[in-house]
């Protein structure tokens, strides 16, 4: 219309990121992540706060302050705007190269700089552009930038769920598991785990591949620890024909057949079930419990680094919940994240970013009661949590509960919750 001009604001309102863009921002957003925190990782303890870096590298507080607040939050897309700029990051590494950081982490560190560089000249040519463009991006009322996305991928989970389940011939509607850790009451370098998981509504086709749970150490070094002996609830030695691994009061009847064994801190428990036909639903809940040492021999490093939860078969719902008693609890600062696995799950931590999906999980704080326990996904999962800590004699106001809860999580997938001592993202001044 003659005499109307456009608003100048409206005329230089931001452009959201394209559906392309957003996912390689998310996956430059994981990769730098991953490898600053292995450079981190590798300093000494005084030096992982930001004043205690700053004199460790020789470098400004500020650049170290920026790279540890990154750092200690979730990886997003505005992981990337909260990093300290472009000569900032080269500043950091330098002070690793001055140092003698690992030549490998400091490759892998400059690699990702010169990518965020060259995304950063893509989408504006600063990390205020960058911002700018995040914040533009659609969303729904209450969520955050880079829910489109979120959504897609939800729809997509759900689609791979309904397609494996035909590869399988099996699927559930619940997978449910329950690890609760505590110090060992009488071994001050050891501490006792629980695990309770299964598999709540599963059917099968017309031919369904075999059917077992699997539970141990997924690390390489842990692998080797002697005398480490899996048994039932009742500490009952975990092999051969093993009825006592069943929860009875929560598997359907008549209860399947369990049988154990395993070899170099793995547990394989198969699970026979002949009356059950593609017609028929099953639950079945099984549990075992360990001991572990505190640190890893050799490298005196904490051995409840890692707590995962791998899918086999495809589900419906993931319900994953994971107890420390507060004398360990307050030691860590719990994380999550969902990667690919393959045949083993020794991938070095700085490489982590490679297999890391994107829109991963939330981790939830569950409340000190057993009905905060409770979830739609399994109506008894707060009846579950509440037998388990009769059944062990642990109480339960003495812990702190995560939460991991995904409807269609990933097939093939292993979610991981990761419990990071706290010194390594101490505020230290």
């Amino acid at each position: 219309m003659a005499g109307v001009t456009e608003n100048p604001l409206r005329a230089h309102r931001p452009v959201s990121l394209s559906a392309e863009q957003v996912s390689r921002a998310g996956q430059l957003a994981r990769r730098l992540h991953s490898v600053l925190t292995s450079l981190v990782d590798s300093l000494p303890d005084h030096a992982r706060g930001a004043s205690g870096m700053s004199r460790h590298l020789s470098i400004v507080r500020n650049t170290c302050q920026r790279v540890v607040t990154a750092l200690a939050d979730p990886v997003t897309l505005e992981v990337l705007t909260k990093l300290p700029g472009i000569r900032g990051l080269e500043i950091f590494i330098e002070g690793f190269e001055k140092n003698g950081g690992d030549e490998a982490n400091v490759a892998a560190a400059t690699a990702a700089i010169r990518q965020f560089e060259n995304f950063l000249k893509e989408v504006g040519g600063s990390q205020a552009k960058l911002a700018e463009r995040i914040e533009a991006m659609p969303r729904r009322d209450g969520e955050g930038s880079g829910a489109a996305p979120i959504r897609e991928a939800a729809l997509a989970r759900e689609h791979l769920f309904s397609a494996s389940a035909k590869v399988m011939g099996r699927q559930c509607d619940a997978k449910v598991v329950v690890y609760m850790f505590q110090p060992h009451p009488t071994d001050p370098m050891s501490f006792e785990r629980v695990l309770a998981h299964g598999e709540i509504g599963q059917r099968i086709g017309a031919e369904p591949m075999p059917f077992a749970f699997r539970a141990g150490d997924t690390r390489s070094e842990e692998k080797r620890v002697k005398g480490k002996i899996f048994a039932s609830l009742d500490e009952i030695p975990a092999h051969g024909l093993t009825p006592n691994a069943i929860l009875e009061e929560f598997c359907s009847d008549p209860l399947p057949l369990v049988t154990s064994r395993g070899s170099e801190g793995q547990l394989v428990q198969i699970i026979d079930h002949k009356a059950l036909t593609p017609e028929m639903a099953l639950d079945v809940i099984i549990a075992n419990r360990s001991v572990h040492p505190v640190t890893i021999p050799d490298t005196n490093k904490p051995s409840l680094d890692e707590v995962w939860t791998l899918l086999f078969y495809p589900a419906r719902h993931l319900v994953f919940d994971v107890y420390l008693h507060r004398d360990m609890e307050r030691r860590f600062r719990p994380t999550i994240d969902v990667q690919l696995w393959g045949p083993n799950l020794d991938t070095h931590p700085a490489d982590r970013w490679l297999t890391r999906f994107p829109n991963g999980p939330r981790l939830q704080l569950l409340g000190h009661h057993f009905d905060d326990a409770h979830t739609d996904a399994y109506p008894r999962h707060a009846e579950l949590t509440r037998y388990l800590f009769d059944r062990v004699g642990w109480r339960h106001s003495m812990f702190v509960g995560f939460r991991c809860e995904v409807a269609f999580p990933i097939w093939r997938s292993g979610y991981c919750i990761r419990f990071e001592p706290v010194e390594t993202h101490s505020a230290d001044d």
